[in-house]
Parts: structure tokens; C-alpha cells; sequence
């Protein structure tokens, strides 16, 4: 049973490949069906909120959904900060001992 050095190392890093293309696979499937079966629940929206936007004239209606964008934005950049840096920070697998 003689395998050349390369064969190991490539098949070792195959597998660790597959396995990571395997979890990420599974969990877009996740992210997707949660997509398919949010919009019933996030279509509720506050009651209050369009009721009262409802009543006010266009000029305070586009005042209302800025102020939900500006809102907004913290958050998303705080989100992306966090990821940007955990993925800058990650650890490099060790590639297999060849022996």
C-alpha cells in the first residue's frame, strides 16, 4: 500500500472541502426555507405605526420611512463590522501531517 505524499495532502484537503461545501449547502437550504416561511409572520408590521403613517400627508409618510432607513443602518454596519472582522480573524486549518 504505497501513496505518494501529494495524493495524501490532496485528498485531505478534498475532504475538508466537501465537508465545508456540505455545511454550507445545508445551510442555505435552512436560510431559504426560513425566507419561504417568514413573509406570512413579517407582513403583520405594527398596527399603530401604519395607522397612524396612514393619516399623516405623503411628505410625513417619506419622513416616516427614512427615519426606518436611517434607523436601520446602525445595525447593519455593527452586523458587518463583526463579520468582516471575525472572518479577517479566523484560523487557518493546520494542513495534514504527511507520515
Amino acid at each position: 500500500m504505497t501513496s505518494r505524499p501529494l495524493d495524501l495532502l490532496t485528498s485531505g484537503l478534498l475532504d475538508s472541502v466537501f465537508c465545508r461545501m456540505r455545511i454550507l449547502a445545508i445551510l442555505a437550504l435552512v436560510a431559504l426555507l426560513t425566507a419561504a416561511l417568514a413573509p406570512p409572520a413579517a407582513a403583520q408590521g405594527c398596527a399603530m405605526c401604519y395607522s397612524s403613517s396612514a393619516q399623516q400627508s405623503a411628505g410625513a409618510q417619506q419622513a416616516l420611512n427614512l427615519g426606518i432607513i436611517v434607523l436601520i443602518i446602525p445595525p447593519v454596519l455593527l452586523f458587518a463590522g463583526v463579520m468582516i472582522t471575525a472572518f479577517r480573524r479566523r484560523e487557518e486549518p493546520d494542513p495534514p501531517e504527511i507520515g
